[in-house]
């Protein structure tokens, strides 16, 4: 070994010390990352996540299942960093700071640098994100390390050293034991440890036994390989010359997953790539992406280049948040235009290169760090809502007391928070945020279904009161799936609504026009804290994360 190793974490513990993990004093230790490293932090991390969003009672995501390799690198780097802009330390103490002021995430692995005088500079350089992703060989972990934050650390190196399975075989036949189900329900299980690995059942031998893996360790670099070779950088000149723009240098990294065999070789097919990457980091809704990158495709363009982009991801398991984006994009189609076409010209290398420098020129690799912050923002922005509803629902006044019903199908009122949160998960739109609207206006807000119970559209209508007194019904808002154009059977049928509305009376009008709230007090709406909720996930995480390695001791 040359040089002496220095072991790096926060706060530094002395020789005489032991790290010691509480749940209310994060202990974030810092990171020198590789691209193998970086996969998995990502899946530690992401584990983590996973089980928060079901303490807290919300959906999760598929793609955030971590008995699996495959999710996006990028998603879980975004939990390295929520700071708006790059930092750039100029000191040990200050990147030490940063991480515990900023990231305030309980990150337990250990990174060990040869040679310490070159860490400040190193870290900075890190901080700038010039060379984010270079390789660093890493060495072995000291010995004083508990076993807690070995089980963290152990599998953020590619390939593993001789001197981590030496010290994880340490010990009685219980404790190897003990360790070995530890390992197995890591994140990494489904993928480095299953039936199908080679390196399973070697190293499965050798910790029964308290033997050094020395025979098995290059036969698990080999396995640790195959993923990491999803992770090799991309060279700019690999990439169509439509790609190769000043803000593209740094962001083709994030097309590394792609094969060379496998790699789009039209501008279409690299558009299609393009647009799913972005809807990939969260930079985009699905539906904005789809409306700016739509239109330049044919119907026929559009099934091929998606056919082909679904070759740039591992083949055993595709990301399933690419295969929900495929699906949205469909049915945005089939809404916009059963027999949508395009004109075929409409595919231009300008046209591309204009698109790419405004989509990609936003995607710089520490803009990748903060993409994962929306998604959070999202995620829990509905809680507090959800909560209120959960403990004192409201609801208001409609005309339609019972459903109305139609030859074209039928016409439900939605009268509460509940109704509109249901209705906004459905129909993929923000109408259960109009609930203040249905409470202090005159705004009633219907959902229009098929005769077979198929959602078409979401109406907001409007009862306004004439210079005369009397009171006229207006289209305040109607939409279809995903924001889109309604159909032409909900517009029938919202119109032969209104026409039937048009025939109440206008003392029936007048008392639905001054029923704006129930009789009951209605709380206010509640205020989101954004840093509040990520406080309260942290602490979360943190409280989870010690009792997962309290199991592993034990």
């Amino acid at each position: 070994m040359q040089g002496a190793r220095q072991l790096v974490i926060w706060p530094s513990p002395s020789a005489s010390q032991h790290l010691v993990v509480t749940a209310d004093a994060p202990q974030l230790i810092l990171l020198e990352l590789d691209n193998g490293q970086c996969l998995m932090l990502l899946l530690a991390l992401g584990e983590l996540m996973r089980d928060v969003c079901q303490q807290y009672d919300m959906a999760t995501p598929e793609w955030l299942d971590c008995r699996s390799l495959d999710i996006p690198l990028d998603q879980m780097l975004t939990a390295l960093n929520r700071e708006q802009r790059p930092f750039v330390a100029s000191t040990l103490a200050d990147w030490q700071a940063y991480f515990f002021t900023v990231v305030r995430w309980p990150i337990y692995c250990v990174a060990v640098e040869r040679f310490n005088s070159q860490l400040p500079r190193k870290l900075s350089h890190f901080a700038r994100c010039k060379r984010l992703f270079q390789p660093t060989q890493l060495g072995a972990f000291a010995l004083q390390l508990q076993f807690a934050q070995l089980i963290q650390s152990w599998p953020s190196t590619i390939p593993l050293s001789f001197e981590h399975y030496n010290l994880l075989i340490h010990g009685d036949e219980t404790v190897r034991r003990n360790r070995f189900d530890a390992l197995r329900v890591f994140p990494l299980s489904a993928k480095l440890w299953g039936n199908s690995d080679p390196g399973a059942d070697v190293l499965c031998h050798a910790i029964d036994t308290g033997q050094a893996l020395i025979p098995g360790l290059a036969q698990h670099a080999q396995v640790n390989s195959e993923v990491a070779r999803w992770c090799l950088p991309l060279k700019v000149s690999d990439l169509p010359t439509c790609l190769v723009l000043r803000p593209v240098a740094e962001i083709v990294q994030w097309c590394a997953m792609i094969a060379r065999e496998k790699r789009p070789t039209s501008p279409a097919e690299w558009q299609i790539v393009g647009m799913m990457l972005q809807a990939w980091l969260g930079q985009m809704p699905w539906q904005s992406l789809v409306r700016a990158w739509l239109p330049t495709l044919s119907q026929l363009g559009w099934q091929n280049a998606m056919t082909k982009a679904r070759q740039c991801f591992p083949a055993e398991n595709p990301f399933e948040v690419i295969e929900d984006f495929l699906e949205s994009l469909a049915r945005y189609i089939r809404a916009i235009n059963p027999q949508y076409q395009a004109d075929e010209d409409g595919v231009r290398d300008t046209t591309l290169e204009q698109q790419l420098a405004q989509a990609l020129s936003r995607l710089s690799p520490w803009q990748v760090l903060l993409a994962g912050r929306y998604w959070l923002r999202q995620l829990h922005r509905p809680l507090p809502n959800k909560q209120a509803v959960v403990a004192s629902p409201r609801v208001w006044p409609s005309p339609l007391t019972s459903p109305w019903h139609h030859q074209l199908g039928y016409v439900i009122p939605l009268r509460s928070d509940a109704e509109l949160i249901r209705e906004g998960s459905a129909m993929h739109h923000c109408v259960a945020s109009r609930a203040i609207d249905c409470i202090q206006s005159s705004m009633f807000i219907f959902s229009v279904r098929s005769p077979d119970d198929e959602r078409l559209s979401t109406v907001q209508l409007k009862l306004n009161q004439r210079q005369d007194g009397g009171y006229h019904w207006t289209i305040y808002e109607h939409r279809g799936l995903q924001n889109s154009p309604p159909s032409a059977q909900a517009q029938i049928l919202v119109r032969e609504l209104l026409a039937m509305f048009n025939q109440f009376s206008d003392d029936e009008l007048c008392n639905l026009f001054r029923k704006k709230t129930p009789a009951s007090p209605e709380p206010e709406t509640p205020n989101i804290d954004i840093a509040q909720l990520a406080t309260e996930r942290t602490i979360m995480a943190h409280r989870y994360l010690h009792t997962k390695l309290q199991q592993f001791l034990g």
